[in-house]
């Protein structure tokens, strides 16, 4: 089983260094590579075809909004990118990275 790579782009190096942390422990997820802005998140993103971005919105020289515009022009297969901001960054690390219920057994129905 092949693994999802992903693209982290966002300017606070901390915030990637965390996110790839988190990302490279997974069996099934890695880091192809880093972008520290929208501009360079773009190149990256045509030179290397990840299967998953995680962006940044807010960022220099380019937002992570116009980033993906410009990603979706230029990678005509398409590229899925989670959006995500300071405040939104602590939900999509839960969401990414929370425990998977492979059956129900230990689920409680009420």
């Amino acid at each position: 089983m092949s693994k999802v790579r992903v693209l982290l782009v966002d300017d606070h190096m901390v915030v990637r260094v965390g996110l790839k942390a988190l990302i490279d422990a997974e069996t099934d997820l890695t880091v192809v590579g880093e972008a520290g802005n929208g501009a360079e998140g773009v190149a990256k993103a045509i030179a290397l075809t990840p299967d998953v971005i995680v962006m940044d919105i807010s960022m220099p020289q380019m937002d992570g909004l116009e980033a993906t515009r410009r990603i979706r022009q230029e990678c005509p297969q398409g590229i899925p990118a989670i959006m995500v901001g300071s405040i939104l960054l602590v939900g999509a690390i839960i969401l990414l990275f929370e425990p998977r219920h492979d059956d129900d057994s230990d689920v409680r129905h009420g």
